[in-house]
Parts: C-alpha cells; sequence; structure tokens
C-alpha cells in the first residue's frame, strides 16, 4: 500500500513538473532552458 502511494506521488510529481515545464517554455517565458531541468 505505502509503495502504491509513493509510486502515485512520483508520477504525480512527474505531471506537475512537466505542467510546469510546458508553462515556462512558451512565451513571455522563453528564457527557461529546458536543457537544465
Amino acid at each position: 500500500m505505502f509503495q502504491l502511494s509513493s509510486f502515485a506521488f512520483s508520477l504525480g510529481w512527474l505531471l506537475i513538473a512537466g505542467i510546469v515545464e510546458l508553462i515556462l517554455s512558451r512565451p513571455p517565458f522563453g528564457f527557461h532552458d529546458a536543457g537544465k531541468f
């Protein structure tokens, strides 16, 4: 049970990070470098 919730948390964090990455890579936030992440 703990492993499952931990896996779900990691998946959710990846999703959030991906969304943030998308937002930051769009204008007018073009200064964000995807290579850094």
